[in-house]
Parts: C-alpha cells; structure tokens; sequence
C-alpha cells in the first residue's frame, strides 16, 4: 500500500512538473508571437508609408489612344497642356509608361511620374476640364486603398445628401457639418481685408506711374514661361491623342 501511494505521489509530481512546463512553454511562444506580430504591424506601417511617398506624386492618365504615332510623352505633355490648360515640360515628368497588359479591347492607362508635388495637385485641381472627353485623370493609389474608397463610397453619398460637408482623403472618409454663421464670417473678413492696402506699404510704391510699370523689362521667369507654352503649343500640334 505504502508503494502504492508514493508510485501515485510521484506521478501526480510528473504531471504537475509536466503541465508547469507545457504552461510556461506556452507563454513563451506567445509572447514571442506577440512580439513578432508587432514588429510585422511596424514593418506594415513603414511599408504602407514609402508606398504611399513613392505614389504621391504620380497620376493616371485614362483614354488615351495607344496608337498615337506621336512619343508617350509627347501625348502625355500635349494632352495636359491643351484640355487641362496646364504648363509642364519634360523637365517637370519623371517617368510615362502604360500600365498592366495590352488588350486590344481596352485602352491601357498612363502612370505619369511627376517630379513635384506642386504640378500634380495643379493638373488634379484641373481635371474637371476633362468632363466633356472620353480622357480623365486620377490618383495613383494601392489596391487596398482603391478598395477601401469604393467601400465607404456609399457613406460619402449619404452624407452629402443628408447636407454634410464629406470628402474621401486617401482611405479616410472625413464628414463635417456645414457652419453658416462662421462661414459667413470669413467672408465679412475677407470682404473687410480688401478694402484697402496694407499700411506698411511705402506710399511712393503705391503711386508707380503706369508708364514705369509697362517698361518693367521682361524677368526670367516669364520668358521661361513663354518657352514651355511655345514648346506645348508644337506638341498640341503634333499629337492626336484620342482618335
């Protein structure tokens, strides 16, 4: 009998050192996994932020005709000079290629890579004058984000029609209520600041002769600038771009 319970004293001492190791093992690998998890979530935000920087400054360029016999580039400058009414030259683009495989049914897009920050918000801030052609230009975002805006799509509708300010900022639905008082406010204000000019102005400035002024001789930046639209005007000229 005395053999007996300590045979069974010893084994519910294995056991219990058994499942105090199992548990403590457990532990371990879950901590590690946590750990893990939270590095991956890390590396997934850096990710998601160089995609985002390296997409920033690039648009899509949808309906252009791929048998243009002019070069992409040239299409891609002419059609943003002629209906978007937007100065830009070759300088200003870092890359143009098509994006995705040729189908003869369907007109691939153009990524359009652009140098500055600047040019892109111009020509996205123009596109509206692109209504009335089968042509028209948006962001270059990753499939997660596209997929996210289409999701809360039907929410950005709703809002507006319940008479709320609401715009889609990257994956983000932002919706406001509209403020009449401060709205109209900030247009007493800027009525008010138009009024008359700064104080500070040196009253022999403000009184130029007109003569003075038309003999201003010509700066470098407006000669540049007649340069490009000379140089976009010859590019309109020379590529049919949606026929």
């Amino acid at each position: 009998t005395t053999l007996k319970q300590l045979l069974s004293e010893f084994k519910n001492e294995i056991k219990e050192s058994i499942n105090d190791h199992t548990k403590q093992i457990t532990k371990n690998v879950k901590d590690m996994i946590n750990e893990l998890n939270g590095k991956i979530e890390v590396q997934q935000i850096k990710i998601d932020f160089l995609e985002r920087e390296v997409r920033k400054r690039n648009i899509l360029i949808h309906g252009i005709n791929e048998n243009s016999g002019s070069s992409l580039e040239e299409c891609v400058i002419s059609e943003i000079y002629k209906r978007m009414q937007v100065e830009i030259n070759t300088g200003e683009i870092d890359f143009v290629r098509r994006v995705g495989q040729r189908n003869v049914n369907k007109t691939r897009p153009i990524l359009v890579g652009l140098t500055t920050l600047q040019k892109k918000n111009q020509i996205m801030k123009n596109k509206s004058k692109l209504k009335d052609s089968n042509v028209y230009v948006t962001e270059d975002f990753p499939p997660e984000v596209i997929a996210k805006r289409k999701q809360i799509q039907p929410e950005l509708i709703e809002a507006r029609k319940n008479g709320k300010y609401a715009i889609i900022r990257y994956d983000k639905l932002i919706i406001k209520e509209f403020n009449k008082g401060n709205s109209g406010q900030i247009d007493r204000q800027k009525r008010n600041l138009s009024i008359s000019p700064p104080s500070n102005i040196p009253s022999n400035v403000v009184g130029i002769p007109n003569s003075a002024k038309r003999n201003k001789p010509q700066d470098t930046k407006e000669v540049k600038t007649n340069v490009i639209v000379e140089q976009n005007r010859l590019l309109s000229n020379s590529c049919d771009l949606t026929k």
